[in-house]
């Protein structure tokens, strides 16, 4: 949740250097980072080990391995301007100048009238950005930026790149000539970079702050929360009889649940962490040293002292991250904070999802196409919010009919309580920010309401709209090294947990009746008890070990089933489950729960909101295994 942006104008903190592949230089420029704010880095020849580049992915059809670009968006005075961030490194060997990447880009702004900022290591001379002497690069280089009308930021002739032999001006950085009136502050800084090249900043004036507000369901007054829930609940104990009354019903009762959390947990603002674990009054001493040194072999030109003082430096900021890193280590004592650190370890670190490729060999080139591209591949034949035929409301009638037997025995208040206690409490919740703490703190005094509504909810075979809006998260797949593709993500369904509630009451009792009867295959080793891939694997190799040991012939056929849980009918669904003999009252509501899926997607400012027309969501629902399994 966030606060309205406040008219208080900010600069938007930018920082250009070429690291020359030096790690020291990455550990110098990551802790300036946090302990000055800043909010964009412009990065040339970064720390690479073992020929990867870590942290750092391929974004779209611009990033090429000498250029990396990124769009976004900046409120200025002049309105909201989309300006693509880029940073390039010009190799001084290369026959081209500009490259056909920085052409390229320059071409893709004009193209789509988007603003460009360009930071680069131009290898290339020219008195106009004050370098000692012009050569024919920087000719080139000079006829490129004022063909394209973009605008050099550069001022005076302070040296970017400094050795014990010279000092020159290599680094520039540009822009679109429009966007030149709100970039502020240039200016080369006297921060030991660790690197040849120097520290140039920057800022883009932008037009207001947005704090960042939350609440941290871990800080919430539960004495208080309780005491709202008591006074605000309804405890009405009449069976609802109709789909608009059980919409009613859910309505009030998820805003008793949000109010009471807004009243006990208030708004907190997001503080930013302004230094580094690693850092030490010994490395602000030596970094200290180090930048007077410098200041002094710039005028005198022996560069023996600095060298020394900049060799120290690095040494203690080594062993100084090094200890620190120990220390660490030694402090975890819990599984979840392992995971965390195996997390931030692995060798596929999280990829950003921005611009996709398309089947055609086309990008997309908004937000906006990039949600829509991939809800049309993980959810196929979706369609938009409010095309989809309404739900019959005929089963109200029929609801009163059926026999309220079965929905007692699922729904009760000792089984609600069993299915909530076994949610994480501060597990994300959906788009209803229902938090599972949030039932179980007040769950003696909601279970009878809720049960009114659940068994409501199950005889009427309708899911209220204030649960069946699912939001969908896309995280990376292991293992997939491009991210250019839509495959390469898997969506992540969040759904309510007052819905998550009665799927574990059903699947709980769909498992313990009937598939007790008629169970799944026992050579499917997914989603049952007591298997794994690890039975799988020991099956498998059980036959083969037979084969061998019988002097037979073992043969395998190894499938994978392209987009199971995306391509799943509610037909088969429905089909699979009247073979195993589950109760209709059941199908009705498991169908109802998948056809009523409102999927929202969001990416940047862009939110996009469809109907699923066949598949089970995967990671939000409880059931959905179990349905997929069976089909």
């Amino acid at each position: 949740m966030a606060n309205p942006p406040s008219d208080r104008p900010r600069h938007i903190k930018c920082l250009q250097v070429n690291l020359h592949h030096a790690k020291a230089a990455s550990d110098v420029l990551c802790r300036r980072f946090k302990t000055e704010l800043l909010d964009v880095a412009f990065i040339q020849e970064p720390w690479v080990f073992a020929g990867a580049i870590k942290g750092l992915n391929d974004c779209d059809e611009l990033t090429q391995q000498d250029l990396a670009a990124v769009w976004t968006k900046v409120p200025t005075q002049m309105g909201e301007q989309e300006v693509v961030l880029a940073s390039a490194y010009l190799p001084g060997d290369s026959c081209e100048m500009p490259t056909r990447e920085v052409i390229a880009l320059e071409e893709y702004c004009r193209r789509r009238k988007l603003k460009l900022i360009m930071s680069c290591d131009a290898n290339a001379h020219h008195c106009v950005w004050g370098s000692s002497d012009t050569n024919s690069r920087g000719e080139s280089f000079l006829e490129f930026i004022t063909k394209n009308n973009l605008f050099i930021l550069n001022r005076g002739n302070e040296p970017t790149f400094v050795n014990a032999i010279r000092g020159e001006v290599l680094d520039l950085t540009i822009s679109s000539t429009s966007l030149s009136t709100f970039i502020s502050n240039w200016h080369v800084s006297n921060e030991v970079s660790m690197s040849d090249h120097r520290h140039i900043r920057f800022d883009i004036e932008a037009q207001r702050v947005t704090n960042h507000v939350y609440r941290n369901p871990r800080k919430t007054n539960w004495e208080l929360f309780r005491l709202h829930i008591e006074r605000e609940v309804n405890g009405s104990t009449a069976p609802i009889s109709s789909v608009y009354e059980l919409e009613d019903e859910a309505r009030k009762f998820q805003d008793v649940l949000k109010q009471g959390f807004e009243e006990s947990c208030p708004l907190r603002t997001k503080k930013s962490q302004r230094d580094v674990p690693w850092w030490s009054d010994s490395l602000g001493k030596l970094r200290k040293r180090a930048r007077k040194l410098f200041n002094r072999a710039k005028s005198t030109g022996d560069w023996t002292a600095y060298k020394s003082a900049l060799t120290a430096y690095n040494c203690e900021l080594r062993r100084s991250k090094r200890a620190t890193w120990r220390e660490h280590c030694g402090s975890i004592s819990s599984l979840p904070e392992v995971h965390r650190l195996q997390k931030a370890l692995k060798l596929d670190h999280p990829k950003v999802l921005c611009t996709l490729k398309r089947p055609d060999g086309t990008y997309t080139g908004t937000p906006e196409e990039t949600s829509r591209l991939l809800l049309e591949t993980h959810f196929p034949g979706c369609i938009p919010q409010g095309t989809c035929p309404s739900t019959n409301t005929a089963n109200a009638v029929c609801a009163n009919r059926r026999t309220r037997g079965l929905a007692g025995r699922i729904v009760s208040v000792e089984k609600i309580s069993w299915a909530i206690s076994t949610f994480s409490a501060y597990k994300s919740p959906g788009p209803d920010g229902i938090f599972p703490c949030l039932l179980q703190q007040s769950l003696g005094l909601i279970s009878g309401p809720l049960v009114r509504l659940l068994r409501a909810s199950l005889l009427l075979a309708h899911i209220p709209t204030t649960w069946s809006e699912v939001k969908v998260v896309f995280i990376p797949k292991v293992g997939k090294n491009s991210a250019q593709l839509p495959k390469a993500y898997r969506p992540i369904s969040l759904s309510s947990f007052l819905v998550k509630t009665l799927e574990k009451l059903i699947d709980f009792h769909i498992r313990d009746n009937f598939l007790r009867n008629k169970p799944l295959c026992q050579s499917q080793h997914a989603y049952q008890a007591g298997k794994s891939t690890i039975t799988a694997i020991h099956s498998l190799t059980q036959v083969i070990e037979k084969a061998l040991r019988y002097k037979q012939i073992a043969l395998c056929a190894f499938l994978d089933i392209s987009g199971a849980f995306d391509n799943t009918s509610y037909e088969a669904i429905s089909t699979a489950m009247i073979r195993k003999d589950i109760p209709v009252l059941l199908t009705d509501w498991i169908i109802s729960m998948l056809r009523s899926r409102t999927i929202i997607a969001e990416l940047g400012d862009d939110r996009q909101a469809v109907n699923a027309t066949r598949g089970c969501p995967q990671g939000g629902s409880l059931i959905a295994p179990t349905l997929d399994t069976g089909c």
